[in-house]
Parts: C-alpha cells; sequence; structure tokens
C-alpha cells in the first residue's frame, strides 16, 4: 500500500546539482516499487525534480509483475509514479505499444505477468505528451531493445 525508507536517507548534494542542471531526466524503466519509487523517496530528489527546468521523461515498463503490479494499466504506473513525486512533473511519458504472441508470451502467462495495456484515451486529461513506439527486444525476456527506446529517448531530447 505504502513504500518507504527506513532509516530516512538524504540525497548526494551532486545529485541534486545534476537533477537541477539537467536537460533532461529519465525515470524508468524497471521494477516500480523496487527500483524506481526508492529513488523518489530519497530526501530532496522529487523536490529538485520539481525544481529542475529539465525536461521529465517517464519510460513504462514493458510487462507487469506478479506479485508487484499484477494487472497494472500504463495508467496505474502512472498514478503510482505521481502518488511519490506529485502530478504535472513529467513532460513525457514512453510507452511500448508492441506485442509478441507465442511460447515466450505463453510462459510469461504462466508466471501470471503480461504486457502493460496502453490506450490512448487512459491520457487524455494529461500535462504531458505520450510517446508511444514499438520497443520490444526479442529474446528469451521481454524487455525494452535498447538501441530502439535510446533511438527514441534521443530524438526527443535532440528537440528540447
Amino acid at each position: 500500500n505504502h513504500v518507504y525508507l527506513n532509516p530516512r536517507a538524504m540525497a548526494n548534494k551532486d545529485a541534486i546539482d545534476t537533477i537541477l542542471s539537467a536537460d533532461a531526466i529519465i525515470l524508468g524503466p524497471g521494477d516500480l516499487y523496487t527500483s524506481i519509487i526508492p529513488n523518489l523517496l530519497v530526501g530532496g530528489i522529487c523536490e529538485a525534480l520539481k525544481k529542475s527546468k529539465g525536461k521529465k521523461i517517464y519510460v513504462v515498463n514493458i510487462m507487469t509483475k506478479y506479485g508487484e503490479t499484477n494487472n497494472f494499466t500504463a495508467k496505474d504506473f502512472l498514478s503510482e509514479i505521481e502518488k511519490y513525486l506529485g502530478k504535472d512533473i513529467l513532460d513525457y511519458v514512453v510507452v511500448n505499444i508492441e506485442h509478441l504472441y507465442g511460447s515466450i508470451l505463453k510462459r510469461y502467462k504462466e508466471e501470471k505477468t503480461d504486457f502493460v495495456k496502453y490506450e490512448k484515451p487512459m491520457f487524455e486529461d494529461k500535462s504531458f505528451t505520450v510517446i508511444p513506439g514499438k520497443f520490444l527486444r526479442r529474446g528469451k525476456f521481454l524487455r525494452h531493445n535498447p538501441k530502439k527506446l535510446a533511438h527514441k529517448l534521443a530524438n526527443l531530447i535532440e528537440k528540447i
């Protein structure tokens, strides 16, 4: 229901300065509750993200994770990020729209894991821009293709 750090941690001054001077800040991809949100709980990080003039980009996961994000949609991931970061902070949200079928997906379904669902109306009332794309890496595990994602992010940052 709630993620917290105990004991509380404070951000390194260099990390704060880097966030404040960044042209772009990318959150994700990664496990929502064990990789992304814990960074937002470090004292000073959210405040620096809010103050930073840099564009904030959130990369939504491709797959849900059983026991952590069961049945989550892209909107659910975003809602959790906004719960800790605040609303109207993000400038861009990157979402995968590519799906595979067959034995790989069957294995994931057996593990009670599925693609994160995204539908355009999920974000019509939001202040950020959605960047949909085909980011799926082919292989044993369904992850972001680092080259495709990096290319999309580089093009986005270039325009900032």
